[in-house]
Formats: structure tokens, sequence, C-alpha cells
């Protein structure tokens, strides 16, 4: 079976990678404003990430971690970045091998 290749995956993983570390605000306020209460389940995968995006633009819980971390931003150090558990969905997106890309120079140990 062939597969479409996803272009842009890096840059529409960083568009939506807040989401991630808000889920239960966005769950929260999926359930309150779109009245999708099990977001998991949701059939619509473009839909549902379409809505979800606009949320910081109704005075809900995204909204309000939005201006906390704006007035109070949380130092994050690369250890602090979850790990990948399975490399199934970076090999979709096409991100497997691409870390080779990065400019090396100025970068202890390299």
């Amino acid at each position: 079976m062939h597969r479409p290749k996803i272009t842009g995956g890096v840059e529409r993983l960083n568009q939506i990678a807040w989401i991630v570390t808000h889920w239960e605000e966005v769950d929260s306020d999926m359930s309150r404003f779109h009245r999708i209460d099990d977001s998991p389940s949701y059939p619509n995968g473009a839909r549902w990430f379409t809505r979800a995006e606009r949320l910081a633009h109704y005075f809900g819980a995204v909204r309000a971690a939005v201006i906390r971390s704006v007035k109070h931003p949380e130092p994050r150090t690369f250890d602090q970045v979850p790990p990948v558990p399975d490399n199934s969905m970076a090999d979709e997106l096409g991100l497997i091998g691409t870390y080779s890309a990065v400019p090396r120079s100025g970068v202890s140990g390299a």
C-alpha cells in the first residue's frame, strides 16, 4: 500500500505541540465550546485540530494557560522534552534521520 509523503511535518508538529503539554485544558475547552466530550475518539482529526488551534481565542482554560505562560514563562531544558515512545509516527512524518541537518557549530561535544 502506497502512503502519500507528508510534507511540512516538522513545521506542523511545532504548530500543534502545545496541545500535548496542555492536554487537560484543551480537552476541557473542546467539551465546553465544541461539545466534543471524548477528544481521543473524535472521528475527524483535521477538524479537531482546527478547532483546538482556535481555543486560545475563547475565554476558557487554554486562554488562561496561554496568559500564565506569557506572564510567567517556565524555562525548559532539553531533558524535559518527553521521549517519543516509538518511531512509527516520526517515520510517517519523515523525521527519522533528519537530525543530522541541524548545524553543529557552537555545540559542545560536536
